[in-house]
């Protein structure tokens, strides 16, 4: 058979800078390391090469040097792309394989990964990885990024995202770690929608292009209209994207047939046909059976390989590739971060629409866990302690325990059935089914942090999982237990308190974080003022045991008793809670606080959350003689306490109006 007629010229192999035997340790690794480097790089090549041909001129499967079965017939083959040219004119820019090393010693590829190649972080670093030396590492990735940059439309200032499947997947944690490190955006596909045949992320500033996407997301299901119909993983529209050369995709969709293990046994007679050499790295043999999805091992001394090993391939701006294994979780601060596109330069944070909303209510789930906390605990102490015949007490604590889903529905107050209403609320600590209290909303504060889990450092994630495995359901012996309720709430406290300082100083202050914040104070000011309110008009104050429960659920016993010692009067009480502007917990300090984040966040929409901040009620400063202190229903005081309730419930409604979603004038576009 004659040579085929080539395509446009191949790249050069990779000459890497830090590929000098003096970085490995000891000489043999340094020379087995080049034999597979080189193995690695011709592979690439030929397979940029296969994948070019199958889905432009056909000349290998016309020519019968691949099987039409093989590669049509596969289910990774999309006919969809037929003919589309990738965007700078690339296939093929990340891709991993799998070797085993016989008995023998000898190194054999075994599986090559294209569509999604897993495993770029791992957990150890084995002396062979570290002989390749952190900082060439560090060089692939920036040269990657450079190069997806360059070939992308929109050039140097291209604005690239990484495409994710989300929280769920196996390896959301290492797509964060890498789109963290790199920094790019992370995207699931509910993140990006299609107009006018552009590819654009929703952010908190509006719609922003994106012109390059390194996927981790098999490509069928990249786009429902064309791919698979029952995708929620993919954009609709993003192959009539790519027809039109509007975004760079990394890997270009259509490379899954290069992963039939059947096309394992053709490639030495594809490197010798169309690279004119002999393939360097040995393949494991493998039979097909002609129906394209390849065929099982027929033996030889990589039957049961002693060692496997996946090493991974970067293209370069220039077109070649660098190859390197997984690279630890803990190297960062040894490469040093590439950042954006490989420059040092600093870019402004995008904040998409998904991570806003699940940031703001991460804040208001873990202010409604606080909160429930606190009120299981007051109420536990109060339905056990020596105030347990207060009336007003048990009435105050009885609506508000029915009012935030701490007690089963249809249980009596705990003043007609005190032993009945501790019962259910002890059991309503783990209940997720019939009660909306401590275990349901941690349960809501797990999922939304899973959902920005790359916002998240590894002891913040691990404060979350801690708090939820100590909500596991107890043994049916102390199901009821309100001894073993306050032991596993007062534990959860620490944690919440830890998750609530993590949330404050270990976060970035974006506008992520903000809203992050304002979800916590909107709920707060929402929790507080319902109980004050409902404290007054069970007259709950009017009694000692009644008083030092208000002031313990607003956290605030300890200031009280330090500020007005001995004092426990109404007045006193309600200055604290109400107008002390050092008081976190004080209604005026949640206003004041809530206002500031709203304020800061006057460049977003047309200034819409300044106007928002400016409709919040104002609470009026200490020494202050208002007409409703010393006036326990006051008409005055319960009309604030309500448009506190509905400013807070006014400004979420308008928050997720505005930043939450921008899918509602969509045109999709799709077609040939």
């Amino acid at each position: 058979m004659e040579p085929l007629s080539p395509l446009p010229a191949l790249p050069r192999a990779a000459t890497l800078a830090h590929s000098a035997p003096e970085v490995f340790a000891p000489m043999a690794d340094a020379l087995l390391w080049r034999q597979i480097e080189g193995g690695v790089q011709q592979c690439m090549r030929l397979l940029e090469y296969t994948m070019a041909d199958v889905y432009g001129p056909k000349t290998l499967l016309r020519s019968g040097l691949l099987p039409a079965a093989l590669v049509q017939g596969h289910p990774g083959y999309l006919h969809a792309l037929q003919g589309v040219e990738p965007v700078g004119g690339r296939r093929l820019h990340v891709a991993a394989l799998d070797l085993v090393r016989g008995p023998e010693g000898s190194w054999a590829l075994r599986a090559l990964h294209t569509q999604a190649p897993s495993g770029l972080v791992a957990s150890r670093w084995s002396d062979a990885h570290a002989a390749i030396g952190l900082q060439q590492v560090a060089k692939a990735y920036q040269s990657l990024l450079r190069g997806i940059s360059a070939r992308a439309p929109g050039g140097g200032q291209a604005h690239i995202a990484l495409l994710t499947p989300g929280p769920y997947n196996e390896s959301y944690a290492e797509h964060a770690y890498l789109a963290r490190y790199l920094g790019l955006s992370l995207a699931q596909g509910s993140d990006l929608l299609v107009r006018d045949e552009m590819l654009y992320l929703q952010t908190l500033q509006g719609l922003q292009r994106v012109h390059a996407l390194i996927k981790w997301v098999d490509d069928a299901w990249l786009d429902p209209l064309e791919l698979r119909a029952d995708s929620t993983l993919g954009v609709p529209g993003l192959v009539q994207v790519l027809r039109r050369g509007h975004v760079l995709l990394a890997n270009a969709p259509g490379s899954g047939f290069l992963e039939s293990s059947a096309l394992l046994a053709l490639m030495p007679a594809l490197a010798r046909q169309v690279l004119g050499q002999a393939l360097q790295l040995a393949t494991l043999p493998e039979g097909w059976s002609g129906d394209g999805s390849g065929g099982p091992v027929v033996g030889g001394s990589f039957e049961t390989p002693s060692v496997q090993w996946r090493v991974f391939a970067l293209a370069d701006e220039a077109g070649a590739w660098t190859v390197f294994p997984a690279v630890p979780a803990d190297a960062p601060a040894a490469m040093g971060a590439p950042g954006a596109a490989g420059t040092a330069a600093a870019r402004t944070p995008i904040v998409t629409s998904r991570a806003a909303e699940n940031l703001f209510w991460l804040g208001r789930y873990t202010e409604r866990t606080e909160n429930t906390v606190r009120l299981s605990r007051v109420a536990l102490d109060a339905l056990g302690g020596e105030d347990q015949s207060c009336q007003p007490l048990l009435a105050w604590l009885s609506a508000l325990a029915l009012q935030h889903g701490l007690v089963a529905p249809g249980v009596p107050p705990a003043q007609q059935a005190r032993r009945m209403f501790e019962r259910s609320l002890v059991a309503g600590v783990w209940d997720t089914r019939h009660c909306t209290g401590v275990a349901f909303n941690m349960q809501a504060l797990v999922l939304a942090a899973s959902r920005v889990r790359e916002r998240m450092s590894p002891e913040h994630w691990g404060w979350v999982m801690q708090a939820q495995e100590s909500l596991r359901l107890p043994q049916a012996e102390t199901l009821h237990d309100p001894v073993q309720a306050q032991r596993v709430l007062v534990h959860i406290s620490g944690l919440l308190a830890a998750l609530t300082g993590a949330q404050s100083e270990r976060m970035a202050r974006d506008d992520g974080w903000r809203l992050l914040s304002i979800g916590r104070y909107i709920e707060r000011l929402d929790f507080l003022a319902g109980a004050l309110a409902q404290a007054l008009h069970t007259g709950s104050l009017s009694a000692q045991a009644g008083f030092d429960a208000v002031l313990a659920l607003f956290d605030s016993t300890i200031r009280f008793d330090a500020q007005y010692p001995p004092s426990r009067t109404l007045d006193a009480l309600l200055a604290l809670v109400l107008s002390d502007p050092d008081n976190p917990r004080a209604l005026a300090c949640v206003l004041h606080a809530l206002r500031a984040c709203l304020r800061d966040m006057g460049d977003l929409a047309q200034g819409r959350t300044a106007e928002l901040a400016a409709r919040l009620p104002q609470l009026p400063h200490p020494p202050v003689q208002a007409p409703w202190l010393g006036a326990q229903d006051a008409p005055q005081l319960s009309a604030l306490l309500q448009e506190c309730r509905m400013a807070a419930r006014a400004t979420s409604d308008a928050l997720n109006s505005l930043f939450f979603a921008h899918r509602g004038n969509a045109s999709q576009s799709v077609g040939a």
